[in-house]
């Protein structure tokens, strides 16, 4: 009623061919109560019609929420979080989009719905939503970014936010941040929940906290670990120091799992890619490994379901590990990639790409990725991962232009002299098989908009999202990315030492 979500009719004047939806109201239990939802059930074969066009609704990606965080940093600037509540409501429906509800059985008196604002549940809400969203940011002279649509930019005064559907992020300096807060209570409901602080605070399954201004530690919530143990049973399970799949089981022969065990598996693979990947992926010891757990998500085997337990016991003791992002100011504003690739590693003979890629001592965004074609070489394999560290680096550097930085200088780090060999000449060369859109590289290095150098194995940060390596190896490039394993040796509450060492030596 506050919003006008719709006007009453009666079941006679629905127009012939529009099919009324049905809608029920769905609960969730929280700590003190009970929240209801009124949510329309309009499921794929009632909204037959749409296009994609008309349905999609963009996220932002983990780059720009950690880019968020590095301007934070940089700025000396709080960051502010907001929930816009009964969001999809605030969203005005299309003239002449005819939507007919039915209300839920408790409260249904005869009268029909004919909606004029978004409901949750409807296909087209989320893409509604965000327009109107977009709407209202850019009358506050906020602008999306051309890479990243829900990444947002003011040029007056440099403030910058993140939408992730009604979470909004926000970092500006007190006085604006306070101007803003008014501006946005003018124009929708919305609550500020926290300015992230040295306390752990819950942010999009998460937790956060700042100890000082130029440092943000993140980790998964330990709900997820313990819905983890709880899948897989492993709630009295010992921890095991390594992720690396058991020789034993590797020699078994394989067998389908039974349907309930298949059903586990994706759901604990699930929870794993949401403790690897959650918002600014904040566990790259665990990237490589559920990359491979989720290939296969379609066939699981016995063997599959040994991994995925291995997996799960190294969690139990790495539960605490925490992602430090530092902001170091005497570096350069600079971009810095490191790429590596494992040979043939997969059962088709693919290779896998890894990359990390760095802003002035911040971990922007890291991957690990199978590659789509099969190399025929370790320099092929390698100069495919350089493709992906480029094309993942001029995305941040046009992040970066849209916020007025012109021009960020892009360094990448191989250390694969054959793949360097490659794009340091024009043409296929010897490698007369390889795609032309492979060698892209080589005119961006001769244009010099990128720089591509060599370095030693044991420096590439990007070796540890390839495979898996020993505990002490793990160890070292995890903490030289900012991740503190926890050491079982040493309580949650010892000081992290310092991260970053083999990042920052190879900076300067």
């Amino acid at each position: 009623h506050d919003f006008g979500t719709y006007v009453e009719i009666d079941p006679s004047q629905v127009p012939t061919g529009v099919k009324v939806i049905p809608s029920r109201f769905s609960y969730r239990k929280r700590p003190k109560d009970v929240k209801a939802r009124i949510v329309v059930q309009q499921l794929r074969k009632n909204a037959t019609g749409y296009s994609w066009v008309e349905l999609f609704a963009a996220a932002p990606t983990s780059a720009s929420h950690a880019l968020l965080a590095w301007h934070a940093m940089r700025k000396g600037w709080p960051i502010t979080e907001g929930d816009l509540t009964t969001a999809f409501l605030h969203a005005d429906l299309e003239d002449g989009l005819t939507i007919i509800v039915k209300p839920p059985v408790e409260i249904y008196r005869g009268k029909l719905w004919l909606l004029k604002k978004a409901l949750y549940g409807l296909r087209i809400s989320p893409h509604v939503f965000q327009r109107w969203l977009t709407t209202q940011f850019k009358q506050m002279k906020f602008e999306p970014t051309r890479a990243c649509p829900m990444t947002f930019w003011r040029d007056t005064d440099e403030a910058m936010m993140v939408a992730h559907a009604d979470n909004i992020r926000l970092t500006a300096g007190d006085e604006t941040t306070d101007e803003l807060k008014l501006e946005f209570a003018q124009r929708m409901k919305i609550r500020w929940e926290n300015v992230l602080s040295p306390e752990w605070s819950a942010y999009l399954g998460s937790s956060w906290c700042r100890p000082t201004v130029r440092e943000i530690r993140v980790r998964p919530e330990d709900r997820h670990f313990q819905k983890l143990f709880e899948l897989l049973q492993l709630e009295q399970a010992k921890a095991v120091p390594s992720a690396t799949w058991s020789p034993q089981e590797e020699k078994k022969e394989a067998a389908d799992l039974d349907a309930q065990h298949a059903t586990a598996y994706r759901s604990g693979t699930g929870v794993m890619q949401w403790i690897a990947h959650a918002t600014v992926r904040p566990r790259p010891d665990l990237q490589y490994t559920t990359k491979e757990l989720a290939r296969a998500l379609s066939h699981p085997t016995t063997r599959d379901w040994a991994r995925l337990r291995k997996a799960a016991r190294y969690c139990i003791g790495t539960r605490s590990a925490t992602m430090t992002f530092r902001y170091d100011p005497k570096l350069p504003l600079k971009i810095t990639g490191y790429s590596d690739a494992s040979f043939a590693e997969a059962p088709e003979r693919k290779s896998t790409t890894g990359f990390v890629i760095f802003l002035q001592g911040v971990v922007i965004t890291m991957g690990s990725k199978t590659q789509s074609i099969v190399a025929l070489s370790t320099a092929e394999a390698e100069l495919l991962a350089l493709n992906t560290t480029a094309a993942e680096s001029l995305f941040l550097q046009n992040l970066l232009r849209d916020m007025g930085h012109e021009d960020v200088p892009i360094e990448l780090y191989t250390d694969s002299s054959a793949a360097l060999g490659i794009i340091s000449r024009e043409g296929a060369g010897r490698v007369k098989h390889i795609h032309v859109r492979y060698l892209w590289l080589q005119q961006m290095l001769s244009e010099k908009k990128i720089t591509i150098k060599k370095i030693g194995t044991t420096e590439n940060l990007a070796d540890l999202l390839t495979k898996h390596l020993s505990v002490a190896r793990t160890e070292e490039l995890s903490r030289a990315m900012g991740l503190e394993l926890g050491d079982r040796r040493r309580s949650e509450t010892t000081p992290t030492p310092p991260a970053q060492t083999l990042a920052l030596r190879t900076h300067s």
